[in-house]
């Protein structure tokens, strides 16, 4: 299977630009499909809280500025749900919940060893 939105150059240093992020400006209800390969399945979507509290939709500024803040360091975050990784498995959640990938850094170079997914968002 050959996913032609993977991006072929990612290489051992590429990391997606947050570590912790919400959907809610694509759609109030995310739906992930993992299409990755049964013997490369690990990992999943956490959805997160702030160890602060903050779990869900920014209400005001402050919230916003925390998330900048800490967006990046995991240790900021505890994780509320995993939805584990099976192929064919689609994990739906409220899009307003801050979530990352799991394993943090993620794996693989290509659609053959990697977590190719189809997202989609719904209102």
């Amino acid at each position: 299977m050959d996913i032609l939105w993977w991006r072929k150059t990612k290489s051992a240093d590429t990391r997606a630009p947050h570590g912790a992020q919400p959907d809610d400006l694509m759609g109030s209800i995310t739906a992930i499909l993992y299409l990755t390969r049964p013997e490369h399945c690990r990992g999943g979507i956490a959805l997160l809280r702030h160890k602060d509290g903050l779990s869900s939709r920014m209400r005001n500024k402050k919230d916003e500025e925390i998330w900048k803040r800490d967006m990046n360091l995991p240790e900021q975050r505890e994780v509320e749900h995993m939805c584990a990784m099976k192929s064919n498995k689609i994990c739906i959640y409220d899009g307003s919940q801050w979530h990352r990938d799991e394993p943090i850094g993620g794996f693989g170079y290509s659609s053959a060893n990697g977590r190719p997914v189809l997202a989609t968002f719904f209102e």
